[in-house]
């Protein structure tokens, strides 16, 4: 039998309440190294977000598993642009052909530059001018 108006709505009523958790699902992937005998943890990603949601998933995973940040000396963003400035980057690292820059200050301004040379004066202008 066709199912009437009523029917019909309420059908796809339920149909759309059951696919909707599914409609917006989206799949990523992250690299994880951890280093036993140098008590490290390496996360592929460049979003605090994401490294807090892979850490606790770990923490629950592994009992007895303590996290705490690397203290450097230097940080990630002045050690790259000081790369970005020398156009000499320590060894494994190299210097490509995009960069974003972004100035600490409250104007948060941001220069971005994508398939681009960057051993230009311009970018060390950028950089004398404080942005990272």
């Amino acid at each position: 039998r066709k199912p009437g108006k009523k029917e019909t709505r309420e059908l796809k009523e339920e149909a759309k309440l059951d696919l909707l958790p599914m409609a917006f699902t989206k799949q990523g992937s992250m690299w994880i190294w951890i280093d036993t005998e140098a008590r490290l943890l390496v996360l592929d990603t460049g979003s605090q977000g994401r490294a807090d949601e892979v850490v606790s998933l770990l923490v629950e995973a592994l009992p007895g598993l303590s996290v705490s940040l690397l203290d450097t000396q230097t940080s990630p963003q002045a050690a790259m642009a000081h790369w970005l400035k020398e156009q000499e980057p320590p060894v494994g690292f190299s210097v490509d052909r995009e960069c974003e820059l972004k100035s600490a200050d409250e104007s948060k301004a941001v220069v971005r530059y994508a398939r681009h040379p960057l051993d230009i004066d311009e970018i060390r202008e950028h950089i004398a001018a404080g942005k990272l």
